[in-house]
């Protein structure tokens, strides 16, 4: 797939302004769509970017309505429409053997006036936005890393990096945003140290567009160790991820193929099941990069903040990581205004930032974590949740749209998954109490065990504070 000229747009360190409005570190989706619009505003910006062709990886790819309607707002669907993006319109989920027919999520359902989401190739997305956000004035991207941050008292002030060849200079600033990914060095600087946790590796492979059986949609099939996803990346093409253990260790490429044709392809639709084999066994495509679930507590200090996946990750099932980066830029940019004209005194800007984004992120970490856990998982609870979640998505359209202004974004709310997770707990419950079999106590325990997993101590308030509002379960 020919690719944009997004690398043209790096400049040398000569080339840098003496002072920048603001510093990003990182030229991924989060940071080039901050500098387009950081751009537009007529501010100074500098693009830090240590590696131009990291972008050629397995990342995300699916973009949700919010995050399209974001970039439109930024003025960028257009270019990526014309590189070659797909409309896609919600998800087919389809469940393990015996577990009943696919169920359909699709974003026009939700909402009259509605926006698709966006499958596009990795590659063509950041390069593309790279070039676009460089063509706007006062942007300018530098192929270096950030290894410092210089502080004028406990407020940070610039950036000491190292550029291409080993060069070290100094960029001062009013903010310094990390924009730089999950392993965030921005982060690691300010020793924000958040708990993460390695649950699974992705493995990639690419197919052609007609091998998918729903057109303009993701796809999730369920079965096996975990979900195999399946979604659009251009007019011809279309990706396909199996989601693997975290301790596996098949090792070379012919093992792993032989790996998920025993244990993944039994539970695809037949007519894909035989693209998916002939993909599988082109070893050169394959892509493998492990999954995180990760969240900081705090995401700013004085002079610097953190946007994107430096923020927090979680498991791709749900595509929700673009989306929560985009939202991270909406945030902010009406924010960092006022931060940088007030010349950097206004640090309640950057604490509003944070409290604003919290809500959002931390419903779409916890759809993303239950519905992953529900999903896979064999024990009974998990599957009587399981049951009965695909039970309301096929006979209940209130539920259904909730599902969808979750994932979608329209949705922002904690205590509405909360809600709408513990609905289905009480079906699950009540099913399993009036079952009378000799088994309906263990479901029960495991029922109970599975929702205080899924739901953490701040989802459990959200749901009480949910509760207090609607004493009534939701779709009743």
């Amino acid at each position: 797939m020919e690719q944009p000229n997004g690398d043209a747009c790096f400049s040398t360190v000569d080339m840098l302004p003496s002072h920048a409005d603001v510093i990003i570190a990182g030229g991924g989706v989060t940071g080039a769509s901050l500098a387009a619009g950081l751009g537009d505003q007529g501010y100074r910006v500098v693009v830090l970017e240590p590696n131009p062709n990291h972008c050629n990886r397995l990342a995300g790819e699916l973009i949700h309505p919010r995050g399209v309607e974001i970039l439109q707002s930024l003025g960028l669907m257009r270019a990526l429409w014309l590189r070659g993006g797909v409309p896609v319109d919600g998800f087919a989920v389809y469940p393990a053997p015996n577990e009943g027919e696919v169920c359909r999520l699709q974003y026009h359902e939700a909402e009259s006036n509605w926006t698709p989401g966006l499958g596009i190739h990795h590659e063509t997305l950041v390069r593309t936005l790279r070039a676009e956000s460089a063509a706007r004035p006062g942007v300018t991207y530098i192929r270096a890393k950030c290894c410092e941050l210089m502080a004028d008292g406990h407020r940070v002030v610039g950036v000491v990096a190292n550029d291409q060849n080993g060069r070290v200079f100094r960029l001062k600033s009013t903010v310094v945003v990390g924009a730089d990914g999950r392993q965030s060095t921005v982060r690691k600087l300010l020793r924000l140290s958040p708990e993460k946790e390695r649950v699974s590796f992705s493995c990639g492979a690419d197919l052609p567009l007609s091998a998918l059986p729903v057109s303009n949609c993701g796809h999730i099939f369920l079965g096996g160790w975990g979900p195999v996803l399946a979604y659009p990346v251009g007019t011809q093409h279309a990706r396909t991820i199996f989601d693997l253990p975290p301790d596996f260790s098949e090792g070379r490429k012919d093992r792993l193929s032989s790996y998920l044709e025993k244990n993944y392809l039994e539970f695809l639709p037949l007519q894909f099941r035989s693209h998916v084999k002939t993909a599988i066994h082109d070893y050169a495509g394959l892509q493998i990069a492990p999954n995180y679930r990760m969240r900081a507590e705090r995401v700013w200090d004085k002079g610097v903040v953190l946007v994107g996946d430096a923020c927090g990750c979680m498991h791709p099932m749900t595509a929700a990581g673009i989306t929560n980066g985009l939202h991270d830029v909406a945030t902010l940019l009406p924010l960092l205004r006022r931060y940088i004209d007030s010349g950097g005194q206004d640090q309640a800007a950057l604490g509003t930032y944070e409290a604003r984004r919290k809500p959002f992120f931390a419903t779409r970490y916890l759809l993303a974590r239950a519905l992953w856990e529900v999903f896979r998982s064999d024990a009974p609870g998990a599957q009587a949740l399981r049951m009965h979640v695909f039970r309301r998505w096929r006979t209940h359209p209130r539920f259904r749209r909730r599902t969808l202004g979750l994932l979608s974004g329209s949705e922002t709310r904690p205590w509405a998954f909360a809600t709408q997770y513990l609905s289905v707990v009480r079906d699950a419950a009540l099913g399993t109490a009036n079952d009378g079999t000799d088994t309906s106590a263990a479901i029960l325990r495991d029922i109970a065990r599975q929702s205080i997993t899924h739901l953490d101590r701040r989802a459990l308030l959200a749901s009480i504070f949910g509760f207090t509002r609607n004493i009534r379960f939701p779709m009743d």
